[in-house]
């Protein structure tokens, strides 16, 4: 499935020994999905760092209803133009 929406990353497990950032998808209706990589620890991952507060269109699949298995991130600059990072 395809979904258009806000990369939001926040803290997460604060002043624990696995706290860092995760990321989650504000999509253009209003749900928020956890976004994760399969096979990849969710809190840290690098991968979704410089996508933070930017529009994008991610591929990928629901689970458990509220997380995001991501196959493919992509920036939207304008409604007409993509780019991958």
């Amino acid at each position: 499935m395809m979904f258009k929406g806000t990369v939001i990353l926040k803290l997460a497990d604060e002043g624990s020994k696995s706290e860092g950032l995760r990321a989650f998808l504000e999509a253009e209706d209003g749900t928020v999905y956890q976004l994760y990589r399969p096979q990849v620890y969710p809190i840290g991952d690098d991968f979704f760092t410089p996508f933070g507060q930017k529009r994008v269109e991610v591929t990928g699949e629901v689970e458990n209803g509220s997380f995001l298995a991501v196959e493919t991130m992509q920036e939207v600059i304008s409604e007409d133009s993509v780019n991958e990072i």
